[in-house]
């Protein structure tokens, strides 16, 4: 019951702000589509038995050919109880090889981690450093990043992920981590799923607010953080990359930013590339902690994250499009979109000429296509042939506001996109193909299947941007 109350309180809370940032209309119909997807979320996290642990410690047991991972936790007055946990997580990993590195930048008078530390001197993958002062969290968090890639210990370390000191993580994330490294030959950046925890009298655990993500996304990471936890690293990519303090409150989310543009501009990848070499798990492999004050819980805490995630936006943009500044007449322009900590960037779409000189890795746009209800029909889909926010009404922003966001996708219905003008004459040819198989359903989305496929294989992307 306390659990409900303090969700109750959290939600009426943000409706306030919703109300007071867009209007009645709006708010309404946010209201009434968190009710709904509320009723119909049934989620429960279930822990991995102690079977299944012991076959992946034994799997895992022999270090060759398996990563070194290190977590780098910056730590800073922590809940004792909460950074109990959170140390306690990792050293219950059924994945042995693994090195943690704790920055402390705790007051001189608070000597909790230190303490618990303390307790773990016996174990050798655990390397605590006292940083003496607070440099925030990108300084405090680079600070352990410098020593990870310092360590040359039992072979240094291959990937770096990040942990916060109140956090905890399933027994399995690491092993899953590793599996996959080696199974996709070393990409250069992983991430997985997600999910929220909180204890309303630290006995009894509730795990909710599932947050199940997408393969990478181009354009959907510009509107959003949506990889953040839990994220590696490959080592090489952060001996020039570091947390950058003037983004403090969306440091990860610009951190992850630089890695992409560092992936096109260093690498030589083109933004349909990515996804080959930044791969995503779809396991929850972390429990957000949701607590007083905690972001997780109260994301009006952070206000001061929401414009430093808008500048970080701002400036990949800006890099993308070789500008130094954004200015109000010209395109893209980026801005916070009417959910908090989403922004909106407007590529100029109603101006196809220019958008597609803009944006040479697009081959097609699409928009909303509604029914006579209001609803979207069947015309967009990811590459299983699911379609994507089919039935969901116009006012509503679908699940984690994606409706509402703009991004790519790798498949639409051929009758309502527009393509860039070297592309027409391939669509004239599958649009008569289509018209052809006028009643037959199957055969026309085989068709747009067809007409993606030939657009990936050029390099081309799909946009979906609900503007269009």
């Amino acid at each position: 019951m306390i659990g409900m109350k303090k969700r109750f309180q959290s939600d009426l809370a943000k409706t306030m702000k919703y109300l007071k940032r867009n209007g009645f209309r709006d708010t309404f119909f946010a209201a009434v589509e968190r009710l709904g997807a509320r009723a119909n979320n049934h989620y429960s996290y279930v822990m991995p038995d102690d079977g299944e642990l012991a076959k992946q410690r034994k799997e895992t047991a022999d270090a060759e050919g398996w990563p070194s991972i290190t977590i780098v936790m910056p730590a800073y007055n922590p809940d004792e109880h909460f950074f109990r946990e959170a140390l306690g997580s990792v050293l219950r990993q059924s994945y042995p090889h693994w090195k943690l590195v704790i920055a402390d930048a705790s007051d001189s008078d608070n000597d909790i981690v230190r303490r618990w530390a303390d307790k773990c001197t016996s174990e050798p993958r655990i390397r605590y450093v006292e940083l003496g002062s607070n440099m925030g969290i990108s300084g405090n968090t680079n600070a352990g990043v410098e020593m990870a890639l310092d360590d040359t210990t039992g072979g240094g370390c291959d990937y770096i992920g990040f942990m916060d000191h109140d956090d905890v993580l399933p027994p399995d994330a690491l092993y899953h981590m590793a599996k996959t490294i080696v199974s996709r030959d070393n990409p250069m950046m992983l991430y997985s799923d997600e999910d929220k925890l909180s204890e309303d009298d630290r006995h009894v655990k509730s795990y909710f607010d599932p947050h199940r993500k997408y393969e990478f996304n181009f354009d959907l990471l510009m509107t959003n953080n949506y990889i953040c936890h839990l994220m590696l690293v490959r080592k090489d990519m952060l001996k020039t990359i570091k947390f950058r303090p003037a983004y403090d409150g969306a440091q990860d989310y610009d951190l992850v930013l630089q890695l992409v543009i560092s992936l096109i501009s260093d690498y030589g990848l083109q933004p349909y590339e990515l996804s080959d070499y930044i791969v995503h798990i779809p396991r929850v492999l972390y429990h957000w902690r949701s607590h007083r004050g905690s972001t997780a819980a109260n994301t009006s805490s952070k206000e001061y994250a929401y414009e430093a995630g808008l500048k970080a936006v701002t400036d990949m943009v800006n890099t993308l499009c070789r500008r130094n500044m954004s200015t109000d007449s010209d395109y893209p322009r980026v801005s916070h979109s009417k959910h908090r900590g989403f922004y909106d960037v407007d590529w100029g779409v109603g101006d196809y000429k220019s958008f597609f000189a803009l944006r040479p890795d697009v081959g097609a746009v699409i928009g909303r296509v509604l029914d006579s209800r209001g609803r979207m029909t069947e015309c967009i889909a990811d590459k299983a042939g699911k379609w994507l926010y089919a039935g969901t009404p116009k006012n509503y922003a679908g699940e984690l506001n994606r409706f509402d966001c703009t991004q790519d996708v790798y498949m639409a219905d051929i009758d309502h996109v527009t393509v860039r003008p070297e592309l027409a004459e391939l669509l004239s040819e599958a649009k008569a193909t289509k018209a052809a198989k006028a009643g037959e359903d199957a055969g026309k989305a085989d068709i747009d299947r067809a007409f993606a496929e030939e657009l990936h294989r050029q390099g081309y992307l799909i946009l979906y941007d609900p503007r269009a």
